[in-house]
Order: structure tokens, then C-alpha cells, then sequence
């Protein structure tokens, strides 16, 4: 099939287009964050995941149980780094810190 025209953009740029046009960039890596979240902690964590936020490059989530919480914490270096690599997100939305509230 022959292609009309001058301007011919593959699929992939002009999906790239829309996604940075509607500013939709940080949605989508939020939920992509949190798909990973739920794939890399498990069903015991993601279950006592209350609320979770992506604020600029700091990722905020609510813990109920203190103790998981407190662990957690413990491991947040790890946590980030995991997270980061599973999310593939690029450098302006890389998770830096994360807060367990």
C-alpha cells in the first residue's frame, strides 16, 4: 500500500506526539509505577497499600500496618532502585525518594 503525501510519521511518533501533547506523560508512569509496585512487593504489600502518589520524582505511599511500614523503610534504597528498572521511566520522572505516611 502506498503512503499519500510528504509527511508520513510512524505509528510509535505519533502516539509519542499525542501522549506529550496531552500532557499525559506523568499519568501513565504513575500507573505504570504502580503496576510494579503491586508485581515487585507482592500481594501482602499491595494489600496493605492505602493510597499512592507520585509527586515530581518522590513517591509517596500510605502504609496501614507500621511494621510493614517500618521494613519498608529499611529496604527503601532497594525499593527505588527496583522500581526505577521495572517502570523503564526516563530520567525526568525517576523516582528519587520515596515516604511511607
Amino acid at each position: 500500500m502506498r503512503i499519500r503525501g510528504g509527511d508520513a510519521n510512524s505509528l510509535a511518533k505519533v502516539l509519542v506526539d499525542l501522549v506529550d501533547a496531552y500532557k499525559l506523560r506523568a499519568p501513565l508512569d504513575e500507573v505504570r509505577l504502580r503496576s510494579c509496585w503491586d508485581a515487585l512487593l507482592g500481594d501482602g504489600v499491595s494489600a496493605q497499600t492505602e493510597s499512592f502518589l507520585v509527586s515530581g520524582q518522590k513517591l509517596m505511599v500510605r502504609i496501614g500496618d507500621a511494621s510493614l511500614r517500618s521494613e519498608l523503610h529499611l529496604n527503601q534504597a532497594n525499593i527505588i532502585e527496583q522500581l526505577n528498572a521495572c517502570a523503564g521511566v526516563n530520567s525526568r520522572h525517576r523516582i528519587t525518594r520515596l515516604l511511607f505516611i
